[in-house]
């Protein structure tokens, strides 16, 4: 059994001996994180997948419930005039205060 193994390495080497491998400083370096900086820097160096739907059901279902609160504080809303001037739609409210506002 030895025999065969030690003849097989040789033939892998023979048929390898023209590849040279020339980063394997870069992949050592990569897989024995020495200092501290290193593994943080790995520590961090992660891919997370986050589903994006659940996450955008929730962020919906939160901008829909903190909108009705806020229309629940405020349910006396008034209702504004909209008034055509000069071929454009104005609030009254709006249109008047700059019309004061001009005539001054």
């Amino acid at each position: 059994m030895p025999y065969k193994k030690e003849q097989v390495k040789k033939q892998l080497d023979h048929e390898l001996s023209g590849l040279h491998f020339t980063s394997q400083k870069h992949v050592l370096e990569q897989l024995h994180a020495i200092t501290w900086k290193e593994k943080v820097a790995s520590f961090w160096n992660k891919e997370i997948e986050l589903p994006l739907l659940p996450i955008s059901a929730v962020f919906m279902l939160l901008f829909v419930g903190f909108g009705a609160k806020e229309l629940l504080k405020n349910p006396h809303i008034e209702e504004q005039t909209v008034i055509k001037a000069g071929g454009s739609f104005y609030w009254k409210d709006d249109f008047e205060r700059m019309v004061l506002k001009n005539e001054n």
